[in-house]
């Protein structure tokens, strides 16, 4: 495996430092400070892999820590706002339950794939980053409502629906995916 850092994976750890700072500004209520740095971790998100692919610099490491910091920000932010009161948002449990079942998912599938295949990662899906970004999206929406004190609930209701549509329709095709490997697999080895 490549350990190199490089400046994309420092972006990478840069964003994974941010998590507590964002939490702590989301239990605190500051909305504003949380949303900006939610704005910020997700540029990061960007900027590592254009970083990556304009540097060429692409490593294991970063194919590894990148997701791993998707998945950091965004189940910690939302385990915070289930856990936090908000006037303008009530998350229900089982939407915090489907992240928790996806990224298991996720995980568990890169790690079977790597078994199964000896590839070291298993790319992301357009739908997956669809709904990544959609997530992030929709945590800062909730962040910048809050902090203006403006009731959006029709603009939340709908890209919570749109979000929620996206993350089971990305479950659905990281299972499927998974299950195809596994079933390849088997039939190579009959």
């Amino acid at each position: 495996m490549d350990y190199k850092i490089t400046w994309a994976t420092t972006v990478t750890i840069a964003r994974c430092a941010m998590v507590p700072f964002i939490v702590i500004a989301m239990l605190k209520q500051a909305w504003t400070i949380a949303c900006m740095l939610l704005v910020v971790a997700g540029l990061t998100d960007l900027l590592d892999g254009i970083l990556a692919r304009w540097l060429k610099e692409e490593t294991e490491l970063g194919a590894y820590l990148d997701p791993l910091a998707d998945k950091l920000l965004l189940v910690s932010t939302y385990f915070t706002l289930l856990c936090i009161e908000t006037s303008f948002f009530y998350l229900p449990t089982w939407f915090f339950m489907i992240i928790i079942l996806r990224e298991t998912i996720i995980l568990g599938g890169a790690f079977i794939w790597g078994v199964l295949y000896n590839q070291s990662m298993m790319r992301p899906t357009l739908l997956g980053k669809i709904a990544t970004a959609l997530q992030l999206m929709f945590i800062i929406m909730v962040c910048l409502t809050m902090a203006m004190q403006i009731r959006l609930e029709f603009v939340l209701d709908f890209l919570f629906i749109v979000m929620c549509s996206c993350v089971v329709a990305s479950l659905i095709q990281y299972s499927i995916i998974g299950l195809q490997g596994i079933a390849s697999c088997r039939i190579k080895n009959i």
